[in-house]
């Protein structure tokens, strides 16, 4: 997969994920840009952000991405009402400052979100397909 430098956004949107689905950091890590195709190599750019459906233990889904090396993700991106929120699994306080604003934009007493299941429309090269599930702790 090619990157294309002549496409830059310092900050990822939904939009942005529905024109491309990987999306990697540019020379300077300023800011990101897209791959073409859908068939990544793991760890040849170091950090990608991939196009994913996020589900929860409480049956919602979500629009988001994964963050990480393409075959181990780190942190997740999720769009909820108009609002992207990123949870690193390696901060588990600022997570759950995450998991309490996503309960209170989905008007929820509370929410499960963990374990969250994920799955990617790209593929590892060889096809292998992007999916699993993070346990947040």
């Amino acid at each position: 997969m090619e990157r294309l430098d002549n496409i830059q956004r310092r900050d990822l949107t939904a939009n942005d994920f529905r024109e491309h689905l990987v999306w990697v950091w540019n020379d300077d890590m300023e800011a990101h840009c897209p791959l073409s195709g859908h068939e990544i190599v793991p760890e040849e750019y170091g950090t990608y952000f991939i196009a994913a459906t996020l589900s929860t233990v409480d049956k919602l889904k979500f629009d988001g991405y994964l963050i990480g090396d393409g075959t181990s993700f780190y942190a997740f991106g999720l769009f909820v009402k108009g609002e992207e929120l990123v949870l690193n699994l390696n901060l588990p306080d600022l997570m759950q400052k995450c998991i309490d604003r996503i309960r209170r934009l989905l008007g929820e007493p509370a929410i499960e979100l963990f374990p969250v299941t994920y799955e990617s429309p790209v593929t590892l090269a060889g096809g292998q397909t992007i999916a699993g599930t993070l346990s947040g702790r």
